[in-house]
């Protein structure tokens, strides 16, 4: 499940208003889960999560010498995602998933809590500096991509550390530490003095805005005004040459309108949205379609999966999904499943660029896997692990990547991208929209029917 932060802001900056799959073969279906019906503790395999179930259920995050318990409450809490199981090792092994996203994290039983959960966490800065040390020590999987020592820099980030150290003061040193990460999913949110103070590590090369780009650019010069707006405004279809459908994702997500939106409210959304555009888009004449992502800020997994299932003819690998930060861990296999709606199984370009993120680079690994397309443009960011999510002491929140994704051909992009079979410029450095406009018509007429 990766983090709606990114969903909320592409909303707003748009001024609008309203980072499926199977599980390896030969296995047992999972059943409904109910953290209550699992009485006891239970500690994850990498993810650093411990979920008590003893009297009503409480999720703690631990590392080392960090145990701090999650107030998540809703449909983005990690005990309600998960909702399907399969038990192990005579019950002692719980492989829970979600009906949304059938990956499994692997949750073994305990006799107790780690020791660190036997008190409250004290709020003070050397304790707030030592739970971000050890979320980061014990679960981010690209220290050596990125070329850092992570003990150095967290042993630099607690030096001279007091009890009057401020909250300023405390959000720079974090700042500072985790700076050389280059990483889109490395994200320090803080209250400081009742205002909000954010660090993103990685925010790409592409800077453009996403109102002009989605408005003008497509609905306007690319639609001509004829195209459809759907799924909170987050869609738009129509054709950009005879013969030539457009389909364009502003997200991977943020289908349903509202902030407390329901999660599970997602998914139907983009169905329902899939079928009225792949419907018309053949009832016009579409021979070809061009799928562009080159400005998706990502989301959920589950929906680039989802999408992808409109352009499958059989079920194909797309790749495999595994914890970094669990020295067991082995890829788990994820497959397109081709969607029971309408589905246009002719020839697809995929445009990406640098401003396609996360869930939309999971939606480009699956689309890649599909014979019938071909992707084009240029790399995408290449942060592609689900955002693991971590608070500290004073209620500060943190976000990193401890998941590794491979392609079929064995091959981790994080950090660097994929790189497309047909390189292509989309966005111009001094004139990114009319670069996106030329890209767009250059595909179209490579695929107009002659």
């Amino acid at each position: 499940m990766s983090s709606r932060t990114s969903l909320l802001v592409l909303l707003i900056a748009l001024g609008l208003s309203s980072c499926a799959s199977i599980a390896p073969p030969a296995q047992e279906a999972a059943l409904p889960f109910k953290a209550t019906e699992h009485a006891g503790v239970w500690l994850s395999d990498g993810y650093g999560y411990a979920l008590d179930s003893r009297r009503g259920v409480r999720l703690f995050h631990v590392a080392g010498e960090t145990c701090v318990e999650d107030k998540t409450e809703g449909d983005d809490s990690i005990v309600a995602f998960y909702d399907r199981y399969r038990a192990a090792d005579g019950g002692r092994t719980l492989l829970l998933s979600s009906t949304l996203d059938p990956y499994e994290v692997r949750f073994r039983r305990a006799e107790r809590l780690p020791e660190p959960c036997d008190a409250p966490m004290p709020s003070t800065p050397a304790a707030n500096l030592q739970a971000f040390s050890d979320y980061y020590a014990r679960h981010y999987a690209y220290f050596d991509l990125y070329g850092v020592n992570w003990a150095e820099r967290s042993a630099a980030m607690r030096k001279g550390v007091t009890g009057a150290t401020t909250d300023r003061e405390l959000f720079e040193r974090m700042r500072e530490a985790v700076a050389p990460l280059r990483d889109s999913h490395v994200k320090i949110e803080a209250k400081i003095d009742g205002k909000a103070a954010v660090h993103e590590g990685d925010r790409g090369r592409t800077k453009i805005n996403p109102r002009a780009y989605w408005l003008d650019d497509i609905q306007r010069d690319l639609l001509g005004g004829k195209g459809r707006m759907v799924a909170n405004r987050r869609i738009q279809y129509g054709f950009v040459a005879p013969g030539v459908g457009y389909l364009a994702f502003a997200s991977m997500g943020g289908f349903v309108d509202g902030e407390l939106a329901s999660i599970r409210k997602e998914l139907p959304t983009l169905e329902a949205a899939m079928d009225e555009a792949i419907a018309h888009l053949d009832a016009g004449g579409a021979r070809a379609m061009i799928v562009d992502v080159s400005f998706n800020t990502g989301g959920y997994d589950f929906i680039g999966l989802a999408i992808a299932g409109r352009f499958a003819e059989r079920r194909t690998f797309a790749y495999g999904r595994r914890a970094g930060d669990d020295p067991t861990a082995r890829d788990f296999p994820i497959d397109v499943v081709p969607s029971g709606g309408p589905r246009f199984t002719g020839p697809v370009y995929l445009l990406t660029s640098d401003g396609t993120v996360s869930a939309c680079e999971v939606l480009t690994l699956a689309m890649r896997a599909l014979p019938n397309v071909t992707h084009a443009g240029e790399r995408t960011r290449g942060a592609f692990s689900t955002v693991l999510t971590k608070y500290l002491p004073n209620g500060w929140e943190l976000s990193l990547s401890n998941e590794i994704y491979t392609d079929p051909r064995g091959i981790v992009w994080e950090g660097r991208g994929i790189e497309p079979a047909v390189p292509l410029a989309v966005f111009y450095p001094d004139n990114p929209l009319q670069g996106h406009v030329e890209a767009v018509h250059a595909l179209a007429r490579s695929l107009e029917p002659r």
